[in-house]
């Protein structure tokens, strides 16, 4: 892959001027919306991100990361989780293992919504022991994806859900399948910003081009006031010149039109570690290498915050 073809998929991009001058700015309320390739970090990230929201002071946003983190965190910031991926990486990362026997998911509540029937007020939300709200998912939201084909307010499903609850946190952080379906429509509906992982590899980059184009058509189309919070790097291997090339190529090509996050989170057997013991990087490895990444990003991330 050269420049030019990359420059060729950035030119057939119909919303880039959607998406200008655009930074993260996490403020009581928001909804985040998580999007990305399949094993570009989405669930690790989140989850790192409330942990270290939450780790010096009660940990918030899923692992969102250190300083800005526990800026939310030592502020009382509440954060809750939407695990909107049938493959329920996010609930399996927070403990949760279960969720493919437990009718108290976010598959019963979109069925709920769909039949128009009432939701339950808690809406099943569980409480992590770090101090993290989550609602969990399991494999039925993939029959769930088909069935709001024909639904009514399709698009708009998942925020009837948050509408009831959205004032009890901070800060509401989606995490979207790998795929832009209708479940990941209703994510970016119900969205204030999207933030993008993305491994440094030649595939996940290729593949940004068509959501970038997708979340340009939302925004026109069914949600004017969605923002891309910026581009993340995950799972960089520095040391390869694949990686560091790739990671040239898309700040020339995006650099001037999104934001992209200065640091990256870096291939991580600990990360891997934590997320099958249920726990957040902070209270797995609280001084290790992908821990501090995990610190910088969130710093940045949460730089403009509040």
């Amino acid at each position: 892959m050269n420049i030019l073809e990359i420059k060729n998929l950035s030119a057939s991009y119909e919303g880039h001027e959607a998406i200008k001058d655009i930074n993260i700015d996490v403020k009581k309320g928001d909804y985040i919306c998580l999007v990305g390739e399949n094993g570009s970090g989405k669930s690790t990230l989140i989850k790192t991100i409330v942990g270290l929201h939450k780790k010096d002071s009660g940990e918030i946003i899923k692992n969102i990361y250190n300083d800005k983190i526990s800026y939310l965190a030592q502020n009382n910031m509440k954060v809750l989780i939407v695990d909107a991926d049938p493959q329920s990486d996010v609930s399996a990362g927070f403990g949760y293992r279960d969720c493919d026997d437990s009718n108290e998911t976010l598959t019963a509540l979109m069925d709920a919504v769909m039949k128009d029937e009432d939701i339950p007020s808690d809406c099943y939300i569980r409480h992590q022991a770090e101090g993290i709200d989550i609602i969990c998912s399991n494999i039925g939201l993939a029959g769930t994806e088909v069935q709001l084909v024909n639904a009514m307010s399709r698009e708009y499903v998942l925020k009837q859900i948050l509408y009831g609850i959205k004032d009890q946190y901070d800060a509401v952080i989606i995490d979207c399948m790998p795929s832009l379906g209708m479940i990941t429509i209703n994510a970016l509906a119900a969205s204030d910003e999207v933030l993008i992982p993305v491994e440094a590899s030649y595939l996940p980059i290729k593949g940004l081009q068509q959501l970038l184009k997708t979340i340009g058509k939302v925004r026109k189309q069914i949600n004017p006031k969605l923002q891309v919070g910026g581009i993340l790097f995950t799972m960089v291997d520095a040391h390869t010149n694949d990686a560091r090339n790739n990671m040239e190529l898309l700040r020339n090509v995006y650099g001037s039109q999104i934001h992209i996050f200065d640091n990256y989170i870096p291939f991580s057997v600990r990360m891997k570690e934590a997320v099958r013991e249920g726990q957040s990087i902070f209270s797995y490895d609280p001084k290790g290498k992908a821990t501090e990444a995990y610190r910088r990003v969130t710093e940045e991330v949460l730089k403009d915050a509040i």
